[in-house]
């Protein structure tokens, strides 16, 4: 749609109360190069909004001004640009500076830089992006922020008035919400996959560990009803027994912490923003692997403390 189009079907919108805010923009991903201070190329995001769409999306304005309809020449030789923008650049002080389009023969000039802002998932890094409000660029897609429980009747009334003015054109909405959790599907699958593999290890690993306990308890039942017998308590039965047990588990931790931090780390390297991997994280792992080792050992351990000594030695 033109820009005299998008601004009437705007303000249509806009009657509504609960339509809190309508934003044109082109639709998809632009993504072009142009000429700064007639002199080098930059490649960058291209995108063509009105003077709503920054304050819509709550995106801070760091240096000059936005688009603003008291400046008619914006639509003709403005530009904002990210901070990304100017860091490729290589601009100290952005506001006034040029950029030229080869594919239309004009150049604009910067009024104002906005803070950088993920404008494509966190997997990509934030890149060098420009905003433009020239008309010869159309709007595909508007943005509209509705009232929370307004959603039905909201969506009808948008529909109705889009196909008012545009009857024959397709009409379609997708929420912002499902678009974000659509782009971060892969990690939600493996999220998902990870979470199982690890209750299922961790599982499998007690039902092990319970059948070694048994298995020593058996072949030192006589040893720990002399030991009774001598004065031990429940509790340093169950730490004889446990102790060994509980050393595989620390040798288990010190080779596997390393392999861990190994593989972590090469699997953050597919992303341009991601956390550092620090020694809390596999502390509070092992004190939890630990605990979950103690317990399946100490439950055996102490029904085998407990049991009356003169039965113990009879079994031999």
């Amino acid at each position: 749609m033109s820009h005299q189009q998008a601004a009437v079907f705007k303000r249509a919108l806009l009657q509504n109360p609960d339509i809190l805010y309508a934003a044109p923009k082109n639709g998809g991903q632009w993504s072009t190069t142009a000429k700064i201070n007639n002199d080098s190329n930059i490649t960058f995001q291209y995108e063509t909004i009105d003077e709503s769409y920054l304050p819509a999306f709550q995106i801070p304005i760091v240096s000059g001004r936005n688009f603003s309809e008291q400046f008619p020449s914006d639509s003709s030789n403005s530009v904002i640009v990210n901070e990304s923008f100017v860091r490729k650049a290589g601009w100290t002080n952005p506001l006034g500076q040029t950029v030229y389009f080869n594919f239309t023969n004009k150049t604009y000039q910067v009024v104002g830089v906005v803070k950088d802002y993920h404008y494509l998932s966190l997997n990509n890094k934030i890149g060098p992006q420009l905003f433009t409000m020239t008309e010869a660029n159309t709007y595909d897609q508007f943005d509209i922020k509705i009232k929370e429980g307004t959603a039905t009747s909201s969506l009808k009334f948008i529909r109705d008035k889009f196909k008012e003015f545009f009857p024959l054109s397709p009409y379609s909405y997708v929420f912002k919400d499902d678009q974000n959790r659509k782009q971060y599907e892969a990690e939600a699958k493996w999220k998902q996959i990870i979470l199982f593999g690890a209750m299922l290890t961790i599982f499998i690993s007690c039902i092990g560990l319970f059948g070694l306990t048994v298995l020593a308890t058996e072949k030192r039942t006589k040893e720990i009803g002399i030991r009774k017998v001598l004065g031990a308590t429940a509790g340093n039965i169950v730490s004889i027994v446990s102790k060994d047990f509980l050393k595989l588990v620390v040798l288990s931790l010190i080779i596997s912490i390393p392999v861990a931090v190994i593989a972590g780390n090469k699997w953050l390297t597919n992303y341009p923003y991601k956390i550092s991997i620090g020694w809390t994280l596999f502390a509070l792992a092992g004190l939890l692997v630990i605990l979950i080792a103690l317990i399946t050992v100490s439950f055996q351990a102490f029904k085998v403390a407990t049991a009356n000594p003169v039965k113990s030695l009879r079994t031999e």
